[in-house]
């Protein structure tokens, strides 16, 4: 009796401890997407009419965008996607010169949801492939709930210091398809049999282009790592086409297009400027 009651007790112990893991998680999870939602819109409110340089000539490219001022809108310095998303919203507002500027922090607010929600879904791909706290492991896993806290704690430094609700600039969408991008790689080592996650990656990363050109060559490391991740790589290769054509469908109309109006080929020029910039003091 003594004998069974000792090695029963062990496998009740690990089951308490990991149900009680869960059901931290889930409260860690609900309470810190209320603080960053919070805290989210109270920034949002705080610099709702705020608005900078860069965010006036985002609003003229999604005018240019909407009226179909093709000329204007293929423009290699200024991304598509942010502007678009911002002459759209202020098309279904309608809102008055007063409250324009309220509009566009709204869709900022809405971006950092999505931004969130990627970065959460990143989370819980982190956590689904850490390995089981056994003895064959000389180093436990962290719990799920610390990494869920650890998290959450920097994605609010990153999004309110560093990124910032203030700016009207599309960091955050880039951002938020970056996150989907990584947590859509981890899901692939996990299951790399699952031929729709490839092209889902292909589409992030075309939509991330789409929001910020820098996307464009770290999307390169990524076609680099799904290599790696997929395991075979015979049999990688059809994944890693399908999120290549995916990609190159999605960021394809735009880059054909800044390459016709600049009569060569490029993706952006971005960097040129910036380095001319804030490199050479011009």
């Amino acid at each position: 009796m003594e004998s069974t009651a000792a090695g029963t007790q062990p496998g009740k112990t690990v089951f308490n401890a990991a149900s009680d893991d869960t059901v931290l998680t889930s409260r860690v999870r609900l309470l810190g997407c209320c603080i960053l939602v919070v805290f989210g819109l109270i920034e949002a409110v705080y610099c709702r009419h705020t608005m900078q340089s860069d965010g006036i000539s985002y609003l003229d490219m999604g005018d240019a965008i909407l009226r179909g001022d093709w000329t204007m809108a293929a423009n290699a310095y200024w991304s598509p996607l942010y502007p678009f998303l911002q002459g759209l919203a202020l098309r279904l507002v309608r809102p008055t010169a007063y409250w324009e500027f309220t509009a566009v922090h709204l869709l900022n607010f809405l971006i950092y949801l999505f931004a969130l929600g990627c970065f959460d879904y990143l989370l819980r791909a982190s956590v689904a492939i850490q390995p089981s706290a056994d003895r064959d492991n000389a180093i436990a896993p962290l719990p799920q709930w610390s990494v869920f806290a650890l998290g959450y704690a920097v994605f609010l430094w990153s999004s309110l210091t560093l990124i910032t609700m203030e700016r009207v600039t599309p960091d955050m969408l880039m951002a938020g398809f970056v996150y989907l991008a990584v947590a859509l790689l981890l899901k692939i080592w996990q299951q790399p049999s699952k031929l729709w996650r490839f092209a889902l990656i292909g589409a992030a990363l075309g939509f991330g282009y789409l929001a910020k050109a820098p996307v464009f060559p770290l999307s390169l490391v990524f076609f680099a790592f799904l290599w790696i991740v997929a395991g075979n790589w015979r049999r990688a290769v059809p994944g890693v086409l399908s999120a290549v054509l995916t990609f190159a469908l999605v960021a394809g109309p735009f880059v054909m297009a800044i390459s016709g109006a600049k009569g060569r080929f490029t993706f952006g020029d971005t960097g040129k400027i910036n380095y001319v910039l804030l490199v050479n003091g011009a």
